[in-house]
């Protein structure tokens, strides 16, 4: 990389609600690992979800309180769901100075499958599965990203097998799914671990792109190349 400060956006189940979402353990260690890089990163998740509900009803606004003290280094938006159109206008009006977006594999299908649909010049699109899932997400264009990345090597060989064309790439290992809320010590040196490798592996990708394109990754959407580049289309 070239150390530039990079700007991310990314969408998950929930940043704030680990409630029945394990994965936010896994997105939060993402976060850190970029804020202490110089990175900007911007969590988006649907208005209402599951998880934060779930959080509401046993916490009250002491878990939205308890989150904010614990992560006060970490932005996050908390947005309507669209559909159609209004998505895809709402797409390209967010990451417009985007450098990197990443989304969750259990994001709402639409958002997906819109990100997989999305291209602007200089803007790398990863889908993350975290592994703990018997199956890969399907019905998507895996390919149109600029990669996947998996957290287990049986459901990368399932993604590969699924898509011969999409950029498959292993990271991890995850801690097991698990139903508490907390991690344990092991754990979290483990999810930290994880969000370490995936984030060098997104970074190395996509700098390897823009080189092959002439071109090194600099932030907000601008390049040391003075003629545009084309949208990102599968290598």
């Amino acid at each position: 990389m070239s150390g530039e400060r990079l700007r991310w956006a990314i969408f998950t189940v929930s940043i704030i609600s680990s409630v029945d979402n394990p994965g936010a353990h896994f997105w939060r260690a993402v976060g850190r690992h970029l804020q202490q890089r110089a990175n900007v990163a911007t969590f988006f998740e649907p208005r209402g979800n599951p998880a934060l509900h779930a959080l509401l009803r046993r916490e009250r606004s002491g878990g939205l309180s308890a989150f904010r003290e614990r992560f006060p280094d970490l932005h996050y938006q908390t947005v309507d769901q669209r559909r159609g159109f209004a998505l895809a206008e709402w797409l390209t009006r967010t990451l417009s100075t985007v450098d990197i977006a990443l989304v969750d594999r259990d994001a709402s299908p639409e958002l997906i499958t819109a990100l997989s649909e999305f291209s602007r010049p200089y803007l790398q699109t990863f889908v993350v599965d975290l592994g703990w899932s018997d199956e890969p997400i399907e019905a998507v264009p895996l390919a149109n990203f600029t990669g996947v990345l998996v957290g287990n090597d049986a459901l990368g060989a399932a993604y590969e097998r699924l898509d011969a064309a999409a950029r498959v790439y292993r990271f991890g290992p995850l801690p097991a799914n698990r139903a508490e809320d907390e991690p344990t010590g092991n754990e979290i040196a483990e999810l930290k671990a994880a969000a370490d490798q995936a984030i060098t592996t997104i970074s190395r990708v996509s700098e390897k792109i823009r080189r092959a394109r002439g071109t090194q990754i600099v932030a907000n959407g601008r390049s040391d190349h003075d003629d545009p580049l084309v949208p990102h289309k599968p290598d």
